[in-house]
């Protein structure tokens, strides 16, 4: 049996600013390292960490070495654990979308499995180097902290769970929350979600 606590990263200054970040390298705000502080509180509760994984994305990587700090566990960094890549949309907000980019939205909206962003990559290439990420992380240990991004844990946790990542937004996947999947044999399964 295998355990991963994925979490999101604390408030940043694109969220704050209700921006798309993608790859956009923007740091936490004040509370988004309150967030990171308290998140690695709730952490020390749970079972044995073996290792911390992290984005190499700073709002990411400094969450983790806020956690790294508290659980005295060096960050492994992995740059396949970004956000998707969002290219010309990056740093947009949804106003902006809407104006300029209004025909791709409703193609993004219909059908989010088979959508490129503009400039980025899909859904689908996200999740083949997460994927990968994981599963080389799970190799050598049986509980591991993922430290990432919403888009990547709502949409693994509807691939793993649902079986269609078209239902990643019904999960929800709030700042500095804390996700734990189980993985038994065959099967995952979801034991907590934003805790």
């Amino acid at each position: 049996m295998k355990t991963i606590y994925f979490v999101r990263h604390g408030e940043s200054t694109f969220n704050l600013e209700k921006r798309f970040a993608g790859w956009s390298d923007c740091p936490l705000t004040a509370k988004g390292n309150e967030q990171a502080r308290e998140v690695s509180q709730r952490i020390k509760e749970f079972k044995k960490i073996s290792k911390i994984v992290s984005s190499d994305l700073l709002r990411a990587h400094d969450t983790a070495l806020a956690m790294g700090t508290t659980l005295n566990l060096p960050v492994t960094v992995d740059e396949r654990l970004r956000e998707v890549h969002l290219g010309d949309w990056e740093g947009l907000t949804m106003d902006d979308l809407e104006r300029d980019y209004s025909e791709l939205l409703e193609t993004w909206f219909s059908d989010p499995t088979r959508f490129r962003y503009p400039g980025g990559e899909s859904i689908a290439d996200m999740l083949v180097r997460v994927e990968d990420s994981i599963e080389t992380h799970l190799k050598d240990c049986d509980t591991v902290l993922v430290v990432a991004h919403a888009g990547v844990i709502g949409n693994i946790l509807a691939k793993w769970l649902v079986g269609d990542i078209r239902k990643s937004s019904a999960f929800n996947i709030r700042n500095a929350k804390i996700q734990k999947i189980v993985i038994d044999k065959e099967y995952s399964y979801l034991d907590m979600l934003n805790g």
